[in-house]
Formats: C-alpha cells, sequence, structure tokens
C-alpha cells in the first residue's frame, strides 16, 4: 500500500508550521501539514527536515534504479533490494509501507 502525500515544495511559515507553497494566501495558513514546538531547542532544523520531506522522497526515488544494471547504489542487489537495503527501507518509510 502507497501512502499518498500533500504534494510538494512544502515550506515553513511563521517558524514553526509546514505548508504546501500552493496552500499559501497572503501568507495566511490554509491548511498546515505539520508544525513543530517552538520551544522545542531543534525547532528550525525539524521544520526545515520536514520541509524537504518531499524533495528527498523525489530523490531517493530518482536514483533508486538510475542505473538498472549497476543495482541499487544503496545495497547493489540488481532488479530488487537486498535485505538490509537502507534505501529502500527509507522509501518504504517514506511511503508508509513499513
Amino acid at each position: 500500500m502507497t501512502t499518498e502525500h500533500t504534494p510538494g515544495p512544502w515550506v515553513v511559515v511563521d517558524y514553526c508550521y509546514i505548508v504546501a507553497a500552493t496552500e499559501i494566501d497572503n501568507n495566511d495558513l490554509i491548511n498546515p501539514i505539520a508544525s513543530v514546538r517552538v520551544t522545542h531547542p531543534d525547532c528550525e532544523a525539524n521544520c526545515a527536515l520536514i520541509a524537504a520531506a518531499p524533495d528527498l522522497l523525489a530523490a531517493l526515488e530518482s536514483v533508486e534504479w538510475a542505473s538498472w544494471n549497476d543495482g541499487c547504489p544503496s545495497c547493489a542487489y540488481v532488479g530488487t533490494h537486498g535485505p538490509n537495503c537502507t534505501l529502500d527501507a527509507a522509501l518504504q518509510k517514506a511511503r508508509g509501507e513499513s
């Protein structure tokens, strides 16, 4: 099962809200995807990482089988992923499959 997500790009607004760039109307928050507690010491870094999620997923998907004959760039298995493949694990987690 693949989980659908709000299409990117996502951006950080008002320091702690992550929203889809297409859902900003005159800087008003229409429908935040996520928020991070402002009091958390890593608030800015956490917001940046969450906002980058759609781009990171797309980047991983683009390199997964970029060179099919050479195999997965993470585990080097050809045509499939190895049992401890970190790329496959990350993609499954991002897609809600694990």
